[in-house]
């Protein structure tokens, strides 16, 4: 049962994590919140490689962790935008859609079909979409569904899903070409280094360093609480079934909901978590289907 309680205490970092990067988005700078939390977690993780090891890196690895480190990026960008435009509540659950963008990507590379508990599954999570803007229904029954398609966070959002769907797949590939604690190393190295030469070019890193310095409590608590939420999940990955990790992971979203509505009162707090178990629960039926 251990991989229940660090699949569980992942979800709740991620949480956390979400609530404090709202908190910084109205302190700061977007960008520097993006490059701090790379800056800081290849910090931790360089350590973590030391003591791990550098294991037998096969070919495949090397485009994997490139391609995995570039979408990691740009998705925590979208997602970083997404959390900033409006409530938790209303953005973060839409990360329920990456099950259905791999269910996706499995069908048009892999030619895999969902099962009938994976398909219940997408519309459990598609009805959740559609109620986290059900109040617009008197307008027209498509309305909530265009809402989602127009309201820019909740579209950084979608987006974002859509490319943790990628990430997931070259990281996966590039974790089985090496090891799980090696790609994760790796991973924010690379982004880490990705954005250095970005802000370089842009003439832009010593602006960024000094808005660093005047919030460095908070950014560096976000970044020790996503990099424990990615040793957690790791960890219940060796003691659990995947499927049931990932899916228990995804709590994030009713503790997301939890804590937005503590630090942010944030609105319909009861409909926000019946909408987030649903989602929580169409993404076990995709895990397990």
């Amino acid at each position: 049962m251990y991989w229940l309680f660090l699949s569980l205490a992942s979800g709740f970092s991620i949480a956390t994590k979400n609530v404090i990067t709202r908190k910084l988005v109205f302190l700061t700078d977007r960008q520097v919140i993006l490059y701090s939390k790379y800056m800081f977690v290849s910090l931790f993780a360089m350590p973590l490689i030391f003591f791990t090891g550098i294991p037998e890196i096969k070919p495949a690895f090397y485009y994997s962790i490139i391609i995995a480190s570039v979408i990691d990026v740009i998705a925590a960008w979208c997602f970083l935008n997404a959390i900033a435009s409006t409530q938790l509540a209303k953005t973060f659950p839409l990360v329920a859609f990456t099950p259905i963008f791999l269910l996706g990507t499995s069908f048009f590379i892999l030619g895999e079909l969902p099962s009938i508990l994976g398909l219940v599954g997408i519309l459990l999570i598609v009805c959740g979409a559609y109620l986290l803007r059900a109040e617009s229904i008197k307008v027209g029954v498509l309305e909530p569904i265009r809402l989602l398609l127009k309201e820019k966070g909740q579209r950084h959002m979608l987006m974002a899903a859509f490319l943790f769907s990628l990430l997931a797949v070259f990281f996966k590939k590039a974790i089985l070409n090496s090891s799980p604690f090696f790609a994760f190393g790796v991973t924010q190295l690379l982004s880490t280094l990705f954005l250095t030469l970005f802000f370089l070019k842009r003439k832009t890193l010593r602006v960024l360093f000094n808005k660093t310095v005047d919030n460095f409590k908070l950014l560096f608590i976000a970044s020790i609480v996503g990099f424990l939420a990615g040793l957690t999940l790791f960890a219940a990955f060796q003691l659990g079934l995947a499927t049931y990790v990932v899916s228990v992971k995804r709590t994030s979203i009713l503790f997301t909901i939890i804590l937005g509505y503590i630090f942010f009162r944030e609105d319909h707090i009861i409909r926000s978590l019946l909408i987030g178990i649903i989602m929580v629960l169409g993404i076990f039926l995709i895990s397990v289907g």
